[in-house]
Parts: C-alpha cells; sequence; structure tokens
C-alpha cells in the first residue's frame, strides 16, 4: 500500500536527516573553536591544483591554492586548501591563514567555503530530508487516527463514480499513483460532495469493472474532509 511506504520512506528521511543535522552541529562546533583559538598570519599561493569532478556526463574544474606560511619558530609550511573557485587564483597573491595556536603546522586559508560550506550543506540537507520525513510520519499517522474514528462513528453512504485517474501531482518511485473520484449528494441537505481515495499503486479499473458505486465512510458533521473510501468489500483501499 502506498500509505505503508510513507511510513517506510518517512522512517529512512526523518533519521537520515538527524544524523546529517548531527553532523552539521558536530562541524559547526569545530569550527568555531577552532576560529576562536586561532592566530591569523598571511600566506602566500605558491601553486594551483586542479581538481576537475564530472558527473552526468558534465564535468567541472575547481582551482585549489597551494599556501605556504611561516609557523613563529620559522618553519616553513605548505598546505593545499580543501575550498577549491572557478578562477584559478594567481600565483604569489596574499592570503589570511588561520593557524592552530596549539598546532603551528595546522593552518587553513581563512574563507568562508573552507569553513562553512560543509555545515551549511550538510545543514540544509538535514533540514530537508528530517522535514519531509516527519511530514511524511505525521500525514500517514493523521489518517489512520481518522480512519480509526470513522470505523467507530463514521456513516456509511454509496457514491457514484466519476472516473479512475491518475495524481499527476505525486510521484512514488517515479510512477503517478492513481485514485477513484466518486460522487454523492446528500438527501437531506442537497448538497453535493466530491470523494478522492487515497492514493494507489495500481490502476484500479480492474477491480472495479462492472461496477458505479463505491462505499464511502462518512464524519456526518465534515463528509468532504473527513471520510474514507471502500473500494474492497470489507476492506479499505490499499
Amino acid at each position: 500500500m502506498v500509505g505503508r511506504g510513507m511510513i517506510i520512506v518517512g522512517g529512512i528521511f526523518a533519521p537520515v536527516g538527524m544524523i546529517l543535522l548531527a553532523v552539521c552541529v558536530a562541524l559547526t562546533i569545530d569550527t568555531v573553536q577552532f576560529r576562536a583559538s586561532a592566530v591569523s598570519t598571511t600566506g602566500t599561493v605558491v601553486d594551483v591544483r586542479p581538481r576537475t569532478h564530472c558527473s552526468d556526463g558534465r564535468c567541472t574544474t575547481t582551482y585549489h591554492p597551494v599556501i605556504t606560511y611561516r609557523t613563529p619558530d620559522g618553519a616553513k609550511i605548505f598546505f593545499t586548501s580543501d575550498s577549491g573557485t572557478n578562477h584559478r587564483p594567481q600565483r604569489g597573491s596574499r592570503v589570511t591563514v588561520l593557524v592552530a595556536k596549539d598546532d603551528p603546522g595546522h593552518g587553513r586559508l581563512d574563507s568562508f567555503t573552507e569553513f562553512w560550506l560543509a555545515p551549511l550543506i550538510t545543514g540544509l540537507l538535514g533540514i530537508v530530508f528530517t522535514g519531509v520525513g516527519a511530514v511524511l510520519i505525521i500525514t500517514r499517522l493523521r489518517r489512520r487516527s481518522l480512519d480509526a474514528w470513522l470505523n467507530v462513528r463514521g456513516t456509511r453512504i454509496t457514491a457514484e463514480i466519476s472516473r479512475v485517474e491518475q495524481n499527476r501531482s505525486v510521484r512514488i518511485n517515479g510512477v503517478h499513483p492513481w485514485r477513484v473520484i466518486a460522487d454523492w449528494a446528500d438527501p437531506a441537505s442537497g448538497r453535493h460532495y466530491t470523494f478522492t481515495s487515497e492514493n494507489l499503486r495500481h490502476n484500479p479499473s480492474d477491480r472495479l469493472a462492472g461496477r458505479r458505486t463505491v462505499e464511502v465512510v462518512i464524519d456526518p458533521a465534515d463528509p468532504g474532509r473527513r471520510h474514507r473510501m471502500i473500494l474492497e468489500p470489507g476492506g479499505i483501499i490499499g
């Protein structure tokens, strides 16, 4: 069932998102502590190392400067910056280097990309994954709660099937799910309602062959928003 798939996907996304957020917090703490205790010095770009990354047939090249600086005791240190740019840095240009106070041989280029890109990416991905996972889980749990309430207090009515269609606004594993649309007129008020089934993994047309109506369990106080369509005798949609 699509609903069970929502729980599974949400159960994967949410933990992955929380792990990414934890990584973001750890990287941020490490960065803040390093910058708070580091000593600023001037370095010189002595070389440039290009790195090419290819994805989906497209390749991009970033240029990482090789930087040298001197420690307080006069030692000459070389390191290659982890952060690269799309433009080749000029050899001989001066840059600011942050050096660990307790480890003068550990220097890092003082740039936003060097210190904040990784926390930013992991943080954004963590928010997205956690949010998507939470929404999927909460949505499904609320649906289950409504179904349980309808089972006890809902009213069964018969609606006329108007069509079976694919839900073009949603993709599940790259495929649009199916849904059943049915209409009903409240004999007491004369008001017309259109009911939509939950998303279905497979086309239900074969199961509905020859049928013109379908049972719907409704909340009499709010049938438009609180209802559950029954496609199988004695069961719910799957």
